[in-house]
């Protein structure tokens, strides 16, 4: 759910196609059936089209940025103590460290939006309707699929739903929102209440070593390397 900071770890001469790419993993799972990652890099691939080996540099960048955040030591740091304030805090609040690995991953992105708004600004400005096209007609084979996703896409930048992160209250909301998807049941309304507080709470504590760790995980991505297969 940290749609900025995949953005901001990705190489700096990353063509716009690569930057929608990079949303998309986080993007399929809002689908009714979500493709599976590998399957399609394999598939646009295997076409030649230098759009398509676009689309598949943005998704593999976000794979290995998953990986490299969620082996990274800070990071782990961050949803432990996050979770050990749930158990203290919010008590009907269900799979909390869940819970606290998602709450970590939008608290970095609200960091970088009241950062510098103009870094949303220019991410949502990537996907322009050709663009979501693009993407939706190489990833998908089956029609309906396409369509579905071109959907998605247009909804996504539509709703803004990033710029919803600046406050405590919208980000919780857009947080339960994603695990209701998940099957969980929503917290009480005064545990929703602490996990705003939290969320503040958290902004201010973790703000500092953030740009370190995002500077951190750009250089393993920048010594992977975007040619070499995963």
């Amino acid at each position: 759910m940290n749609f900025l900071a995949h953005d901001v770890v990705l190489p700096p001469d990353s063509s716009e196609l690569t930057r929608v790419g990079a949303a998309l993993p986080d993007l399929w799972m809002l689908l009714p059936r979500r493709p599976l990652p590998l399957a399609v890099l394999r598939d646009l691939r295997s076409t030649g089209e230098p759009l398509a080996a676009q689309l598949a540099a943005g998704i593999q960048y976000h794979l290995r940025a998953d990986a490299a955040f969620h082996r990274h030591a800070e990071f782990q740091r961050r949803v432990d103590r996050a979770a050990q304030r749930m158990h203290e805090l919010t008590p009907s609040l269900q799979h909390k460290h869940l819970s606290a690995h998602v709450l970590v991953e939008m608290i970095l992105d609200r960091f970088l939006i009241t950062r510098d708004p103009n870094l949303l600004t220019g991410y949502y400005s990537a996907f322009t309707p050709s663009r979501c096209n693009t993407a939706s007609q190489l990833c998908m084979r089956d029609p309906e699929a396409r369509d579905l996703l071109d959907q998605l896409l247009h909804r996504f930048i539509d709703s803004g739903f990033l710029w919803d992160y600046r406050t405590a209250q919208g980000l919780v909301s857009r947080m339960l929102r994603s695990l209701s998807r998940g099957g969980f049941e929503p917290p009480s309304p005064q545990d929703t209440t602490e996990l705003e507080r939290l969320t503040d709470e958290f902004t201010v504590q973790l703000e500092s070593g953030s740009l370190q760790l995002l500077d951190e995980i750009r250089c393993v991505l920048l010594t992977q390397g975007a040619s070499s297969k995963l």
